[in-house]
């Protein structure tokens, strides 16, 4: 018998001996496949590099997990993009509660600093850019882009040009 305790996020079960364990936590999102999509392949994730070093894996773990600073605190500057990840994330909307894919999106500097968005603007221009001059594996140089926050109606957009 399982009961499930949705505040504490607990599963309490009864084994075969009546010994109860206790694991947490407990799949917040209602995903039942929490533990088979922890170890399956990467499902809708672009990086630019494949990292070789552990130098290299600490910087891409580090960037993707807890990047510097956000895409939004760099409107009106220029970054030199070196390496890009990207992967699909599902939010809830706002007004609706419906679940929506989104583009989140890290741009790694020259210097390897890490800067985070979810943002449709900067997906369509990153597809643009490689349309354009490739993807950041077959840039000569990090590439300068200046972000931009784009009125369209009531809301803002960011995007970025390239200098």
């Amino acid at each position: 018998m399982t009961k499930k305790n949705t505040e504490l996020a607990t599963i309490i079960e009864e084994t075969k001996n009546d010994v109860q364990m206790i694991r947490t936590p407990e799949v917040m999102d209602g995903n039942s496949n929490m533990i088979q999509d922890l170890t399956a392949p990467a499902k809708a994730m672009y990086c630019s590099f494949i990292p070789q070093t552990r130098a290299e894996k600490v910087m891409l773990f580090n960037a993707t997990n807890e990047p510097e600073s956000t895409i939004s605190d760099q409107v009106g500057e220029i970054l030199k993009i070196k390496n890009i990840f990207a992967e699909e994330i599902t939010l809830n909307d706002q007004e609706t509660g419906e679940q929506r894919v989104c583009p989140r999106i890290v741009f790694i500097d020259e210097n390897d600093k890490s800067y985070s968005c979810v943002s449709i603007g900067m997906y369509s221009a990153l597809r643009k850019v490689f349309a354009t001059f490739g993807t950041p594996d077959v840039w000569d140089e990090p590439l300068p882009i200046k972000i931009k926050n784009k009125t369209i109606g009531k809301n803002k957009m960011l995007t970025f040009i390239v200098q």
